[in-house]
């Protein structure tokens, strides 16, 4: 594996972009892409469009653009298929994860290419929600719990979680350990879904921390569908989430009682009128992972 930094890079193609799409939002991807062309400074880096099925798209205007783009199909509808079909056909020493309805900063290839250090083997950078409507009123005070986004400093709300939209890799190790668990991705797939998200945990669950990082330049702005902004799909998804963080525990080995002493202590702390709909999104959350738990 080589060295990610500026000058000891051997290979070509530092950088490969990885965007997971299902071919819908068209006017979505071209923004996308269309950020992609405006990137700053002469890094070299490859896209690599991951989709299902018959999904077509001209990428002729985007290479005369500039972009080294070429489109790959899975025959699974499956993200965590896509997204290990994807680490296969890079070359990049660091492969990036982007959904198809995110817009890059200009910084953000030369950001991550500079920031991803020697020791890392995963790192995420700060996503900035654009919100397709207003947020509704009954969510105003709560709009953490909406989820997709890490950063909104509008609300003074900043961490450094990795999320799937925004994520880099040290590629080798990645396609070395056996990539993204694709049963994840096929509960993911289930209608009435089961899980929601939990991809990124899974991996990160694998490492000790000083394997992974944060990178607050590579910068991006995700949108925010309106369906996402319901107080029913917040809940919704939050029991999928705890549904998926159970399946995460069990299979690295995570005591489930840390979990369990956490939730109490919610439990307790839910009888405050203060940031209720907040509690409850994470009392939705403890009964999705005990729910799983039951299940099994």
């Amino acid at each position: 594996m080589s060295v990610h930094k500026k000058d000891s890079l051997n290979s070509t193609v530092p950088l490969s972009v990885v965007i997971v799409s299902e071919m819908r939002r068209m006017d979505d991807i071209h923004a996308c892409l269309q950020s992609l062309v405006e990137q700053e400074g002469h890094r070299s880096f490859e896209i690599i469009l991951v989709t299902y099925g018959d999904a077509r798209m001209d990428l002729d205007p985007w290479i005369e653009k500039g972009l080294d783009i070429r489109m790959y199909r899975v025959t699974e509808n499956n993200y965590c298929v896509k997204r290990n079909a994807g680490a296969r056909e890079a070359q990049g020493d660091i492969v990036a994860y982007i959904d198809d309805d995110t817009i890059l900063r200009s910084t953000w290839v030369n950001a991550i290419v500079e920031g991803f250090r020697e020791n890392w083997k995963m790192a995420g950078g700060r996503v900035e929600p654009l919100f397709e409507t207003k947020i509704p009123q009954k969510l105003k005070g709560y709009e953490r719990t909406i989820g997709g986004f890490n950063y909104f400093p509008e609300i003074g709300y900043a961490t450094d979680t990795i999320i799937g939209c925004n994520m880099f890799f040290d590629r080798c190790w990645l396609a070395d350990t056996g990539g993204f668990d694709e049963y994840i991705g096929e509960m993911n797939a289930t209608c009435p879904k089961t899980f929601y998200g939990g991809d990124e945990v899974d991996v990160q669950a694998r490492l000790h921390p000083g394997q992974f990082g944060f990178i607050p330049e590579a910068h991006v702005y995700h949108k925010i569908q309106e369906g996402r902004m319901r107080p029913d799909y917040i809940l919704k998804r939050a029991e999928g989430m705890g549904r998926v963080r159970y399946y995460i525990d069990k299979k690295n080995g995570i005591p489930s009682r840390r979990v369990l002493s956490k939730y109490v202590y919610m439990l307790f702390h839910m009888v405050r009128l203060r940031k209720r709909f907040y509690n409850k999104s994470k009392y939705y959350y403890m009964v999705g992972y005990f729910r799983q738990k039951w299940l099994e």
